[in-house]
């Protein structure tokens, strides 16, 4: 071991480092001090002696050391361990679409990591996230992949505020990027088209199409809607969205209330739309998003699509279409728009949050947000 001391840097003067903290150490406990850093620098010279020195290794001497000096254990967490504990917990603090996200997201990166997946939470580097995003630019959209990568770091987060690691790699990688082509950046709906998508609805798509274009509103929020959401004595609806929390009070459009009249009854309780709420509270946004897109393509708004088309079958890259249900928050606000409505109002029935609009309730019954209303064209046959 004399070698070991000669050299400042030696692996020995590091560990007396290590074990002190940083501080200077009295003579009663410098002699236990270097017993203990001779064992750790005997430890590191065998691993620079071997074939491969190991960042593993090298952790492993730190932690032992940190565990020695403070006298209790260093959590460990391996990376899988970590994602497992996670997903479980947010499964019962989110929605059930946003929990089947998260889980799809840890999975996700569990394969890529492969057996990485099973070493420390300490282990991982922002060339594994970066990889891992790469990887899914070649599967998903650019949009799709840039939000996985957002719920990562938000995981990761998690990491750092229990002090499992100190820094977040997953926010040392920059989000992919995007182009207006690439982007499939969505755009609103025509008239034509509406009417066109309407036509062709039946049963509870035609009360989720009249919901969407007359409100605006995200897909899960109105697939969850139950008749205590609605008053017809107010002539408006009222719920808490999920993504913002927002709570929304929106007028009724006249052609709205006389269809969700039409199909109320005295002994109607609990989802508006119990097929489509039950599937989506299931499986989430994708097969009620999937069948939107059926029935976009018969109204003839969209192609059809085809796995014969290409050589890449399910597998392969889907192309972000410009048009989906989404396209009706655009729709909405453009009609407002042209009809001479003002931003903050068109904000208010479309739920944006701005600077200024409050995330508390906002109870919309201004004569000039519900005239606003009164400005959305009829989409139903026969009118205009």
């Amino acid at each position: 071991m004399a070698s070991l001391r000669r050299s400042s840097k030696s692996p020995y003067w590091i560990a007396c480092y290590t074990l002190r903290d940083g501080r200077r150490t009295n003579r009663s406990t410098k002699t236990k001090n270097r017993r203990d850093a001779q064992r750790i620098a005997q430890q590191w010279e065998d691993a620079e002696r071997s074939a491969v020195l190991t960042i593993g290794a090298v952790r492993k001497n730190l932690v032992d050391a940190w565990e020695r000096a403070n006298g209790e254990e260093a959590a460990h967490d391996s990376v899988r361990s970590f994602f497992d504990r996670w997903v479980a917990q947010k499964s019962g603090e989110v929605a059930a679409s946003s929990a089947k996200t998260y889980q799809r997201v840890a999975e996700s990166f569990l394969e890529h990591l492969d057996g990485k997946a099973n070493l420390s939470i300490l282990s991982l580097r922002k060339s594994d996230v970066s990889r891992w995003l790469s990887a899914l630019a070649q599967e998903k959209s650019v949009a799709t992949a840039n939000h996985r990568l957002k719920v990562l770091r938000s995981a990761l987060q998690e990491a750092v505020r229990d002090e499992l690691i100190d820094t977040n790699p997953a926010s040392l990688v920059k989000p992919l990027k995007t182009s207006a082509s690439a982007s499939g950046q969505r755009r609103p709906f025509t008239l034509d088209e509406a009417k066109a998508i309407l036509s062709k609805a039946e049963g509870e798509w035609k009360t989720l199409v009249l919901l969407g274009f007359y409100t605006g509103q995200r897909m899960g929020d109105l697939c969850r809607l139950h008749w205590q959401h609605i008053s017809f004595e107010a002539g408006e609806i009222s719920f808490t969205t999920m993504k913002t929390a927002r709570k929304q009070a929106i007028p009724l459009a006249p052609a709205l209330a006389a269809h969700l009249e039409s199909i109320f009854s005295d002994a109607a309780s609990g989802p508006i739309m119990p097929d489509l709420h039950r599937r989506y509270e299931r499986h989430g946004s994708g097969g009620v998003s999937n069948e939107f897109r059926r029935l976009m393509a018969k109204a003839g708004v969209v192609e059809e699509r085809s796995n014969r088309k290409t050589a890449e079958g399910r597998g392969g890259k889907r192309k972000a279409s410009p048009v989906s249900f989404h396209s009706y928050r655009h729709t909405l606000t453009s009609l407002l728009k042209s009809a001479g409505v003002s931003g903050q109002i068109t904000q208010e029935i479309v739920g944006h949050d701005s600077a200024s609009v409050s995330k508390g309730y906002s109870h919309i019954d201004s004569a000039a947000i519900r005239a606003a209303v009164l400005q959305i064209p009829d989409i139903r046959q026969g009118n205009s």
